[in-house]
């Protein structure tokens, strides 16, 4: 190895604001457990201040950069310029940083390029992190559609490592290009003696909690449809925390209805907090679309950590999981649907009980965050030992 290269660095790399960023942080996390030395390159698309470039994870410290460019949400197109500008942004930061180390972590496809050229021309390693297909999740032609499947397998076959979040996803890989990738579920880090099963807060304020945390999109996950049904339904409290096209309609609903609560972006440790003090949480994504069907909600996974029962639909793989394991119920992508299950939650509360243990015990013998802690390490091992 060249002695002027860094064996410890490693460069995380994300289209996104990684304070708020779930997976990100606990690969970030899990690389100082390692003993690496990142430093993470990033996107503050909403037009705020920037960042202090120091800063940590679970106490851990790093060093952050990031590109400074408002960005509409969900914008598609219309934001073609300014990712060609982050592009080149990155390809210049990780060249002037060559020397500080090994690997590039990158969780996307639509900045995975400037790694793959550092990797041809400076022979660094590169991990391959799938949170979704880029195909899958953004809307564009049939014929554009096959062109950047074709692209992102490419990207997975040049890079030294690849990982997956389900075992789907996994299948559907190897039958397309033949690698076998690491999965790591998008499960949260979180020590169980902190949460526990607790009904007495709903029961001594007499109050129905329902928590949503994530993207607030206009259409797809029955947000709106279940807002409209619990405005200023007595004994029903609605808690939303998250970014996305609906701000402005929470916001102004929160300040109309007493029973309406909105937080807006809020930090993982946040978003763990206000859905421990749920009575349920949901994940009710249209299976209509092709991204629903092949999602893996962090939802799902913080509801089996924190002992919750959750709301999913039919047809996607969450409905797989949440209904063999008895965790929660499975509807029609219907709010009258979701209703009837809220009545049954909080009217029966020997249901919501074994549904939440059941949630627990899940997490506990099978998606518990120490068995993707132990890939994380192993893949770190193989590559830094090499």
């Amino acid at each position: 190895m060249n002695s002027n290269i860094d064996a410890n660095g490693i460069i995380f790399i994300r289209n996104s604001d990684i304070r708020y960023d779930n997976r990100m942080r606990k690969a970030l996390s899990e690389s100082i457990d390692f003993g690496l030395k990142p430093i993470v390159l990033g996107w503050v698309r909403d037009d705020g201040n920037k960042p202090n470039k120091n800063q940590k994870v679970n106490g851990k410290p790093f060093l952050a950069k990031y590109f400074m460019l408002k960005s509409r949400f969900g914008g598609g197109l219309r934001n073609i310029f300014r990712l060609i500008a982050f592009n080149l942004w990155i390809l210049k930061t990780i060249i002037a940083h060559r020397k500080s180390y090994k690997l590039i972590y990158v969780c996307d496809l639509d900045v995975s390029f400037p790694a793959i050229i550092v990797k041809l021309f400076f022979k660094k390693k590169i991990v391959y992190d799938i949170f979704d297909f880029y195909a899958h999740t953004h809307s564009m032609p049939r014929i554009l559609k096959k062109v950047v499947e074709k692209t992102e397998y490419g990207i997975c076959k040049l890079s030294d490592e690849v990982i997956v979040c389900t075992e789907k996803r996994k299948a559907m890989l190897e039958n397309m290009t033949g690698i076998s990738p690491h999965i790591i579920y998008n499960t949260p880090n979180i020590k169980e003696v902190l949460f526990k099963p607790n009904f007495a807060n709903s029961a001594e304020r007499n109050i129905f909690s329902i928590v949503y945390v994530g993207t607030l999109s206009a259409s797809g996950r029955l947000l709106l449809e279940i807002t409209e049904q619990i405005k200023n339904v007595s004994g029903i409290e609605f808690h939303i925390a998250g970014i996305g096209p609906l701000d402005n309609y929470f916001k102004k609903t929160a300040d109309s209805f007493d029973n309406i609560f909105f937080y807006g972006q809020i930090t993982n440790d946040a978003a763990l907090d206000m859905q421990a003090n749920a009575d349920i949480l949901f994940a009710t994504y249209d299976p209509s679309q092709e991204i629903n069907r092949n999602s893996a909600p962090n939802k799902v996974y913080e509801a089996m950590a924190l002992g919750k029962p959750i709301i999913v639909c039919k047809g996607t793989d969450a409905d797989l999981v949440v209904t063999k394991n008895e965790s929660g119920y499975s509807i029609n992508y219907d709010v009258k649907e979701f209703m009837q299950i809220v009545d049954i939650y909080k009217n029966n509360n020997v249901i919501k009980e074994e549904h939440a243990i059941n949630a627990l015990q899940l997490y506990r013998d099978h998606y518990n965050w120490s068995v993707c802690q132990n890939r994380l390490h192993n893949i770190f091992n193989d590559i830094y030992q090499k």
